[in-house]
Parts: C-alpha cells; sequence; structure tokens
C-alpha cells in the first residue's frame, strides 16, 4: 500500500513538471518588444499574472533588451511575483537584458524618485512575495537573464550610497529582493548576472526565508552587499 502511494505521488509530481514546462508564455505573445527602448514592465507583469492564475509556468524572454520601471510613484517594485511554480527564462545574460530605470523610465543614475516628503523611495527590480502574509511562496526561478540596475557604485565608503539619505532609497536599491518577512521556499537563480545596484543586489533577509540557490552566476557593482541573508 505504501509503495502505491509512493508511485502515485512520484507520477503526480512528474506530471506536474510536465505540464508547468508546457505552459510557457513569450512574453512578445503580450505586448512585449525587447527593443530597449519603449517600457515593457505591463507586459511582462502581465504574462507573470496569466500564468500565477493557471497554476505557474514560464515567461520566456527572448534575446533583446526589456526597459522596466515602476508605474507609479508610489511602487516599490517594478516586477513582483506572488504564486508558485514561476519561472522567468530568458536566452542568456549576454542575450536577454532586463534594464531597470526609475520611475518616469528616466537614468536613475541622474534622476531619483522622491516622495512628497522629499525621501528617496525604497526600490525592488523584482521582489518575490506571497501574496498572503500568512501564505508560502514555492518553486521560484530567474534563469539565462542579466538584471541591470544602470547604477554603478558611487565608490563611497558608507551605505547607503550619496545622494541617498538614511530615510529611503530609489529603485535601484535591491535587485532581486525575497520576502522579506514572507514564507519563501525553493528559488533557484541560475546563469544570471545582476549588476549595479546601489544596496543589497539579492537579498533574502527577514524570517521565513528558505532555500535560496545562486548558481553559475555573476553578481557585482553595488555600494551594498552583493548578496544578503
Amino acid at each position: 500500500m505504501k509503495h502505491s502511494i509512493l508511485l502515485a505521488m512520484t507520477a503526480a509530481v512528474t506530471l506536474t513538471a510536465l505540464c508547468l514546462e508546457a505552459r510557457m508564455l513569450n512574453v512578445h505573445h503580450v505586448g512585449a518588444r525587447g527593443d530597449g527602448e519603449r517600457d515593457d514592465t505591463l507586459a511582462i507583469q502581465r504574462a507573470i499574472d496569466t500564468l500565477q492564475r493557471e497554476g505557474g509556468g514560464t515567461v520566456y524572454l527572448p534575446e533583446g533588451t526589456y526597459r522596466i520601471s515602476p508605474q507609479t510613484a508610489e511602487s516599490s517594485q517594478a516586477i513582483l511575483i506572488t504564486g508558485d511554480n514561476i519561472e522567468l527564462r530568458g536566452d542568456g545574460p549576454e542575450r536577454t537584458v532586463l534594464s531597470f530605470h526609475s520611475h518616469g523610465n528616466v537614468d536613475p543614475v541622474e534622476n531619483w524618485t522622491v516622495t512628497e516628503e522629499g525621501k528617496l523611495r525604497r526600490g525592488h527590480g523584482i521582489r518575490l512575495m506571497p501574496a498572503d502574509r500568512s501564505g508560502t511562496l514555492r518553486n521560484i526561478t530567474i534563469r539565462d537573464l542579466r538584471l541591470t540596475g544602470n547604477t554603478p557604485p558611487t565608490g563611497k565608503a558608507f551605505w547607503p550610497a550619496d545622494p541617498q539619505s538614511g530615510d529611503g532609497w530609489d529603485i535601484t536599491h535591491k535587485g532581486i529582493s525575497i520576502g522579506p518577512d514572507r514564507n519563501i521556499e525553493d528559488v533557484t537563480i541560475d546563469n544570471c548576472h545582476v549588476d549595479n545596484w546601489r544596496g543589497e543586489i539579492i537579498y533574502s533577509g527577514g524570517d521565513g526565508i528558505g532555500s535560496v540557490r545562486v548558481l553559475n552566476s555573476k553578481i557585482w557593482g553595488t555600494n551594498g552587499s552583493a548578496i544578503s541573508t
């Protein structure tokens, strides 16, 4: 009886994996161009949201440069993943580039998103966070991509870096933010280049963080921590 249950469970897991692999959505089919000029944020988020409603799958970003930015001054992230079993996959970090910019689609080195109180906003490139604070987000993969924040380090010995204050940050603060303070398990970052973010490049701080694997990747360009746990 135990063997029968184990075989059934194994078959179910295998079937789920095959279904997720077959469920792939090319971002060009939902309006993204990857031409480095037009903002592709909404199209990419639309692809993610579509697959999240279907239980997961692969968001495929063909070769190109995708311009990404927060869509409002109140946004704390450009791309948000809240559902299980999502993979973001490109054609390799030399070929598929996600180029993150601050609100207004301008160069964040010279232009900063500032709140009405005059504080720079905390910002994230890609944020992983379960929609339900009491829930758990599982099985997220970011693969074969370059994610650049376009803000090379200033060389200052302190952090946060000028012109930031200790009260806030702009969109270039965190490259990939895993949580924090939410239950997240089984995150894989594979064959990615993640570069030029003023704060932590990969951040998985806070409570409730499960396994995070960084494989075959290059991480550089920060006044903060390359990887913070």
